[in-house]
């Protein structure tokens, strides 16, 4: 009978609970070559990247299933937070596909996928609420359900969705957080004005006239900026890839209902989406995007949602358990 391993929770050639923590922290954090160096570096341990990988996956495996396990959200609360900022955006990852036989590298191919990020947070809070995963927009749709939910999500709450311009997140927006508006990214819009500047100063200075556009539709003038970009059309006969001006013009033509700056300042909520684009670098691009790294999908999937419950639960510890 071997009564010190049993008392550490150990046996031979094992790993204790404390040191697969520690190796999580690593794994999750740095590639397994670095959470090797480290986790020799500072608990004396030694093992190979393949075993910190392995016993790494077997965590993600397990916030996996937890996270599979939650229920669906069926009835809020009565009470909550006042408002929510909900946010949602994409970021592409390499993911790679081996064959099979004896050499598989020479049969390798190399595809980008989409990995989603939705975060909310009530406003004045500091604590932000993530979801992470690669899959399809009704699964990313839950998870910002999730995510709000976590956040404060009431019968009374003032949901603010936003993001950029990409359809699905609108029509998820849409879907998922009934009779609330969506907001478009002002920084978005401005990445078309910007674009049609140029053109549509004479004498005045591209920037002047950028801030100038900007100005006016934080205080709802959208209708002139609208029209100032239909005057300055280019010609017909132009191409749409050589008219700024017009694509400008289509694109916030169609979408006046998103650009409701001035409501949204009013109440005090940004009109910006810094927060989902910083948790982009934080959670996915740190540890997922590099010189020559390509994922396996799932895991993959796996270290992008566990990233984003780390993310949360640094925030605030009381958040420990994931389920909402």
């Amino acid at each position: 009978m071997r009564i010190l391993p049993k008392a550490l929770e150990i046996s031979p050639r094992g790993i204790s609970n404390k040191l697969k923590e520690a190796i999580y922290d690593f794994g999750v954090e740095e590639s397994y070559r670095v959470a090797a160096h480290r986790l020799q570096v500072h608990y004396g341990f030694s093992l190979s990247p393949e075993r910190i990988r392995e016993k790494t996956l077997e965590k993600l495996q397990e916030i996996d299933k937890e996270l599979a396990e939650r229920k669906s959200i069926t009835a809020l609360p009565s009470q909550g937070a006042a408002a929510i900022i909900a946010q949602c955006d994409g970021a592409m990852v390499c993911t790679v596909t081996t064959g099979s036989g004896s050499d598989r590298r020479k049969k390798r191919t190399l595809e980008w996928k989409e990995a989603r990020l939705c975060a909310a947070t009530a406003q004045g809070s500091v604590t932000i609420f993530y979801e992470g995963l690669i899959g399809d927009v009704n699964e990313t749709g839950k998870r910002w359900c999730h995510a709000a939910y976590r956040a404060g999500w009431a019968a009374e709450t003032y949901l603010h969705p936003m993001g950029d311009g990409a359809p699905w997140i609108e029509e998820q927006a849409r879907h998922n957080f009934p009779g609330s508006r969506f907001l478009l990214d002002l920084y978005h819009v401005c990445d078309y004005l910007a674009s049609a500047a140029d053109t549509c100063t004479h004498k005045e200075k591209p920037n002047r006239w950028l801030k100038r556009q900007k100005n006016k539709l934080r205080k709802g003038k959208t209708f002139q900026v609208i029209e100032e970009l239909n005057q300055k059309q280019e010609p017909p006969h132009i191409l749409d890839e050589d008219a700024p001006v017009r694509a400008a013009y289509r694109y916030l033509s169609h979408r006046i209902d998103q650009l409701f700056y001035d409501e949204a300042l009013a109440r005090d909520l940004p009109v910006g989406t810094g927060m989902i684009e910083s948790a982009h670098k934080q959670i996915i691009q740190k540890r997922l995007k590099g010189p020559g790294m390509a994922w396996n999908l799932h895991n993959a999937h796996l270290m992008i949602q566990a990233r984003a419950v780390r993310a949360t639960n640094i925030q605030n510890p009381k958040c420990q358990k994931i389920a909402a």
